[in-house]
């Protein structure tokens, strides 16, 4: 699953929603089954019930993605859903345009039959933008010089990996100018210690934690702590994991804090079973 991006208020004729890019590829639209349901005139439940009667019609990753059997790109999604619509929903749907014609097929209503040319046209003319519109290339030193400064910022700032961070910033120095730039990524310093791949919800499955109770442990044992609407690692926690910094389809740059299996030892103590009993999330499961 691609990153996912916000984009903002966008229009299927008369009807307004949230627009999402990504997840399904880049350049490619999702909506909620929240929007839809408000889209048709429905209750949640009830387009989540049409949905899952007809599972076998929708493919995963293509038509679909269920951020509660997912991993989920959580900065996007808390953009998305109310913390109750995360921590209550049995499903967390976003369609695909794709996905959405099917269930526009399933649902059979006078808005359904409305949107379907619409979509449908929508799509194509959105491929098609695509196909013609060409990039207009910088010039490579300009672009490698900016490039490059994010990236010293980044590692200074906010205690990003040095080395990732130039990596990226040569991945986009590529983006912008069209030059490959691979033989210069060989030259980058490695890792100092493992490099993290498992955000909170990852690391909840395993345990049978919520996401926000995951970070809440992460603050408890000093490895994160929130500064403003953001996490920041700590000292302590850099031996757990990586600031990871990435590029959104729209060319915005952020960073997710992304943790190694060496934090699951953190998840396996007494005094943190005891604090899952507690909240009432249950115990932890090995």
């Amino acid at each position: 699953m691609t990153n996912l991006v916000v984009i903002g208020k966008q229009n299927i004729g008369r009807f307004e929603f949230t627009g999402i890019e990504g997840g399904f590829g880049a350049d490619k639209r999702a909506v909620t089954v929240k929007d839809i349901a408000a889209i048709h005139g429905k209750e949640v439940k009830y387009i989540n019930k049409q949905i899952n009667s007809n599972r076998r019609r929708f493919i995963n990753g293509v038509d679909l993605i269920d951020f509660k059997t997912s991993a989920s790109n959580e900065p996007v999604l808390e953009q998305l859903f109310s913390k109750a619509e995360i921590g209550n929903a049995n499903n967390l749907f976003i369609l695909s345009e794709r996905g959405y014609a099917k269930l526009l097929k399933i649902l059979e209503d006078d808005t359904a039959w409305e949107l379907y040319d619409q979509l449908v046209d929508s799509y194509f003319n959105m491929r098609e933008r695509i196909k013609t519109s060409k990039p207009r290339k910088k010039a490579i030193n300009t672009v490698f010089r900016q490039e490059m400064s994010i990236a010293k910022t980044l590692s200074e700032t906010l205690n990003v990996n040095l080395g990732i961070a130039c990596s990226v910033a040569i991945q986009r120095t590529e983006a912008k100018t069209g030059e490959s730039l691979g033989e210069y990524t060989k030259l980058l310093p490695p890792a100092e210690h493992e490099t993290g791949y498992l955000i909170p919800s990852q690391i909840g499955q395993k345990f049978n934690l919520s996401a926000v109770k995951v970070n809440q442990v992460l603050v408890d044992k000093g490895l994160q702590a929130k500064d403003g609407k953001k996490w920041r690692m700590t000292e302590a926690g850099k031996q757990y994991g990586e600031v990871i910094p990435f590029t959104a389809s729209n060319g915005h740059t952020d960073y997710q804090l992304k943790w190694n299996e060496r934090v699951l030892e953190v998840f396996g103590a007494k005094d943190n079973i005891v604090l899952s009993c507690r909240s009432g999330e249950g115990s932890l499961v090995p």
